[in-house]
C-alpha cells in the first residue's frame, strides 16, 4: 500500500493523495482502491521553515477495526522537506517495496519545509499483523511555526549635500539610495522619520524632502529603517542618523 503526498506552492489547497497498491506482504493479488483526502485548515502553502505533524488512522474497510497501532511507514523521493519520526529522528529515503525494510518508522510524522521550490515525498504504510487495510483517514493534524531567524538587515548613512541656491527656489527631494545604504534586508524595506527639523520629511519609500526656505547649515535627520521579514526571518528595524548639509 502506497500513500503519496505532494504539495506545491502553486496549488490553492494541499491535497494528500494516498495511492494503495498490490501488497505481497499482505497476501493480496488485486490492487487496493485509491483514496484522496483534503486536509481541513491547512494553509494555501507551507512556508519555508514551517512544519506540521500528523498521524494517519488505518481502518480495516471490512471490519472497521482500527489498525493504526500496528502500522509502520517508509518514505522515498523526499524533496524540499525533512521528515522526522515519533522519536525525533530524521527519516531517510527507503525504497517503498512491498514489505517494510530496515528504514521503517512509526507515526506521528513531522514534515518541515526546507525549500521554496517544489516539495513532496512518498509514504508507504505497512500492517505488521498482515491484516487488510482498505481505508486511510487522518487522525490528528497540527500546524506549527518554527522559530524564525534574526533579520540580517544592515544600514549605513551617506553624506548628503544640497545647494542652497536650489532650495531657495523650490523644495528638494533626495532619493533613499543617495542617503542610505541598506543591505541584507529580508522582506520589504520601509522608512520612518523619528527626529529632525520639521521642514525635513521622509516618505515610506525613503525619499527625503527638504522644504523650500530651509536655511544654510548642517541638519541631523533620524530615521527608522525596517525590514518586514518573511516566512524564514523575523522583522527588524535599525535607527540611523543622516547628516544633511545645505551650503
Amino acid at each position: 500500500m502506497k500513500k503519496r503526498f505532494r504539495f506545491m506552492t502553486s496549488l490553492l489547497v494541499i491535497t494528500l493523495v494516498l495511492t494503495m497498491m498490490q501488497s505481497i506482504a499482505f497476501g493480496y493479488n488485486s490492487p487496493y482502491p485509491g483514496v484522496s483526502i483534503d486536509v481541513p485548515g491547512f494553509p494555501n502553502e507551507l512556508g519555508l521553515g514551517e512544519s506540521f505533524t500528523f498521524t494517519p488512522i488505518v481502518i480495516d474497510s471490512d471490519t472497521e477495526k482500527d489498525l493504526t497501532a500496528n502500522i509502520v511507514y517508509e518514505a522515498q523521493d523526499i524533496k524540499g522537506v525533512t521528515l522526522t519520526d515519533s522519536n525525533g529522528k530524521r527519516i531517510q529515503n527507503g525504497d517503498c517495496a512491498y514489505e517494510p525494510r530496515d528504514k521503517s518508522f512509526k507515526a506521528p510524522i513531522t514534515v518541515t519545509r526546507t525549500s521554496r521550490g517544489e516539495c513532496w515525498f512518498d509514504l508507504c504504510a505497512y500492517d505488521t499483523t498482515e491484516e487488510y487495510t482498505g481505508l486511510i483517514s487522518l487522525k490528528s493534524f497540527e500546524l506549527k511555526m518554527l522559530p524564525k531567524a534574526k533579520n540580517t538587515i544592515t544600514v549605513k548613512a551617506k553624506k548628503v549635500t544640497v545647494k542652497y541656491s536650489k532650495l531657495r527656489k523650490s523644495s528638494q527631494k533626495i532619493a533613499a539610495k543617495k542617503a542610505f545604504t541598506v543591505s541584507k534586508a529580508e522582506g520589504k524595506v520601509s522608512y520612518k522619520k523619528i527626529g529632525g527639523n520639521k521642514k525635513i520629511t521622509v516618505a515610506k519609500n525613503g525619499t527625503i524632502t527638504l522644504k523650500k526656505g530651509l536655511k544654510k547649515g548642517t541638519y541631523s535627520l533620524k530615521v527608522k529603517i525596517k525590514a518586514s521579514g518573511n516566512d524564514a526571518y523575523k522583522s527588524s528595524s535599525k535607527n540611523i542618523t543622516v547628516k544633511i548639509k545645505i551650503k
